[in-house]
């Protein structure tokens, strides 16, 4: 019953942005379930595995053993996520939400904004994950395993992996005392 109060209605043209809120129209007209479960993954990814989250939690990791590492979250992630897909029904939204993981890993990685330390731990999780998914056997995972194939084997960006430094604020340092509050007069 609550699928079909789900599936979209004919688009309104008095509005114009009409379907806005709709999820993504894979099986349109009617409401594709495994569309709205890949949309919770990618939201649910997305914020799990912004750049300076990751950032922030290897560096208060690093300050207090104790605290999650982010290492720590991206193993807590795959042994819920990338256990086998279930048959049936739950099985095809279990797939998309392991895919979504696995591209959301590769986004993480190719972020100018991840440092190398972000880069490094999330290779190593795709290196796993694509041992994992060998031995499991899957079309669905032989297909993850290619996508991380190709990821990993691709040629180095031209760029440094590095983040560029920022350049020093304006002014001299604290503690120049009549300096300070003129540095530019000379």
């Amino acid at each position: 019953d609550v699928l079909q109060y789900l599936t979209p209605s004919l688009i309104s043209y008095s509005i114009a942005d009409s379907d806005r809120e709709l999820f993504r129209k894979t099986a349109f007209p009617a409401f594709d379930v495994t569309a709205a479960a890949d949309t919770a993954a990618d939201l649910t990814f997305d914020a799990l595995l912004h750049p300076r989250r990751a950032a922030r939690l290897i560096e208060f990791n690093r300050r207090d053993r104790a605290a999650l590492g982010f290492t720590e979250m991206l193993q807590a992630i795959r042994s819920n996520v990338m256990k086998p897909a279930p048959r049936g029904r739950l099985g095809e939204i279990a797939k998309g939400v392991q895919a979504r993981f696995v591209f959301g890993l590769m986004d993480l990685s190719n972020n100018p904004e991840a440092t190398p330390g972000v880069k490094a731990r999330v290779d190593a999780v795709l290196r796993d994950l694509q041992g994992d998914l060998l031995r499991k056997g899957s079309g669905h995972g032989k297909w993850l395993v290619t996508k991380i194939d190709a990821f990993l084997n691709q040629a180095a960006p031209e760029r440094a992996p590095v983040t560029k430094a920022k350049t020093l604020p304006p002014g001299g340092p604290i503690g120049m005392d009549d300096y300070e509050t003129c540095w530019h007069c000379d």
